[in-house]
């Protein structure tokens, strides 16, 4: 491929055949994609955080059934 400089910018080239203006900063190639995989990281740990949220929210919920049908065994 053939590149021209485009004037008072090192991060970006055109490229001569088609005319595209393209990025050749990889320090901020590879910057962004360290943040796609962080922001990806954070959701999962969200996720599995809700997950578990939830599986306790149920735990107790059927604690509570259980020690409800108990009482009332009890007072029978």
């Amino acid at each position: 491929m053939n590149h021209l400089p485009i004037k008072d910018r090192t991060d970006i080239v055109r490229d001569a055949k088609t005319g595209a203006v393209l990025s050749v900063d990889r320090l901020s190639y590879e910057n962004r994609l360290r943040q796609i995989k962080l922001s990806e990281q954070k959701k999962q740990e969200e996720h599995q955080k809700k997950v578990e949220l939830n599986t306790l929210r149920d735990e107790i919920h059927n604690l509570k059934h259980m020690v409800n049908e108990f009482l009332k065994k009890d007072s029978d």
